[in-house]
């Protein structure tokens, strides 16, 4: 006489299979979460870059002077991390933006979505349209040019800048 045997459980090879149709379904859907973060870390950036670019305009109208205090169309001015006090958007450091200056113009200075400074840049050489006056973000990979997560400088003195840049521009009239 055979004895039958009750099957429960599941066989090895139903165990793979279920594995490996679970693996399948990530690797597709993992780049497009990934895709979706860095995406919304770029809108992030763009709203942050809006609301600085704003208020640097509103500085240069009331003062008539760029970040740092140099006169609006001076060539050649220098970049700044919006967190220096240069800039003027906090405070009026060592009153280089004379008796004009009616801010703060930001409550709070942020760091990008990639935890680091925004810089304004009043030449920056990275867009389609030339060279324009900016604030950037260094964008995902941190980089300003030579692979460190601070910005590298060009042979002229200016901000190295790569692809992956978010910027907003400034116009100065």
């Amino acid at each position: 006489m055979t004895q039958k045997r009750n099957k429960s459980g599941w066989t090895l090879v139903e165990i793979a299979i279920v594995v490996a149709i679970i693996g399948v379904v990530l690797s597709l859907s993992v780049p497009n979460v990934v895709g979706i973060v860095n995406r919304s870390r770029v809108k992030a950036a763009e709203s942050d870059l809006q609301i600085i670019a704003a208020a640097i305009t509103q500085l240069m109208r009331d003062t008539g002077k760029l970040p740092g205090g140099q006169p609006l169309g001076t060539p050649g001015s220098p970049e700044y991390p919006i967190n220096d006090p240069r800039c003027g958007l906090a405070t009026n450091y060592n009153n280089i933006f004379g008796t004009r200056w009616k801010g703060p113009y930001l409550d709070r200075i942020p760091l990008d979505p990639w935890s680091t400074q925004y810089w304004y840049d009043p030449d920056y050489n990275g867009s389609p349209q030339g060279v324009i006056t900016v604030v950037v973000s260094l964008g995902p990979n941190r980089k300003g040019g030579s692979g460190v997560v601070n910005p590298t400088y060009d042979n002229a003195g200016g901000l190295n800048h790569e692809a992956d840049n978010v910027y907003v521009r400034i116009l100065e009239r």
